[in-house]
């Protein structure tokens, strides 16, 4: 594993410096460490379109394991921090003695399988609000937590196939609704629960059932004198959320203010 670790260089890049270009050859792969990549293209109507996000633990560049060209522009969100890995280490025999190839199919398989689930987001007959929604669930670093790091607004836009103003909008509707709040330094907080709820809505809610529905105020968390400090509120309320079947499930949020629900 010495060996192994020996050939890896651990390398930073700023944002508007990418890792490699759609079209060119690359000889090695990157293991993200730090931060967010976003993996883009220009379509041939010459619109700009996201592919997905590359987070913390994921690979990119594996086309390069097949000598094939990138398919995309690699571009940080913000200064990142990547582990470099030559695609000649990945084939020598100390690698193969530390699986490491095996490591790289199955994150190669991940990729594949990620790549689904970005493009369901991309345009589509749904509205821009729940998209935005399932989008935010999808950024969360570690995956099961509940914050992340937004990118820019023109690359939110990019990875839903909307204009800036319909993205703008979004972020709006779910921030007002106390879905998402700001932490600060680009980092963001959310109610886990209620866009899981919001995204899964099972049937459109009809303008009576509108009228009867609850949304949270959840702010909370909190920032305090400047760091990155998050508290719990401790007066919970009951939440009401639609579910299929007419039924509604209560959690606990700081006091509710009476919106609402799309």
């Amino acid at each position: 594993m010495d060996a192994v670790s020996a050939e890896i260089d651990d390398v930073q890049y700023v944002p508007r410096q990418s890792l490699y270009e759609p079209g060119k050859h690359g000889d090695d792969v990157f293991v993200i460490r730090t931060n967010l990549v976003t993996l883009d293209r220009i379509e041939p109507d010459g619109q700009r379109r996201i592919s997905r996000v590359a987070k913390r633990g994921d690979v990119i560049g594996l086309e390069c394991l097949v000598a094939q060209p990138f398919l995309h522009r690699a571009s940080p969100v913000k200064t990142v921090r990547v582990c470099r890995i030559p695609i000649t280490l990945l084939q020598n025999e100390h690698t193969r003695r530390c699986d490491l190839d095996l490591d790289m199919m199955e994150r190669w398989h991940r990729a594949l399988r990620q790549a689904d689930d970005w493009s369901c987001l991309y345009g589509g007959q749904r509205p821009v609000a729940p998209r935005m929604a399932q989008l935010l669930l999808a950024l969360t670093d570690p995956p099961w937590s509940d914050t992340l790091l937004l990118p820019k607004l023109d690359d939110l836009a990019a990875l839903l196939g909307v204009a800036m103003e319909s993205a703008s909008r979004a972020l709006s509707q779910l921030r007002q609704r106390g879905w998402l709040v700001r932490l600060g330094l680009g980092r963001y907080a959310i109610e886990r629960d209620a866009l899981d709820a919001y995204v899964h809505a099972r049937k459109p809610v009809s303008a009576r059932e509108r009228g009867a529905g609850v949304a949270p105020d959840a702010k909370r968390l909190q920032h305090e004198s400047g760091a990155a400090t998050v508290t719990q509120a401790s007066s919970p309320s009951t939440v009401r959320h639609r579910r299929s079947g007419g039924q509604f499930v209560g959690m606990g949020h700081a006091p509710a203010q009476v919106r609402h629900l799309p």
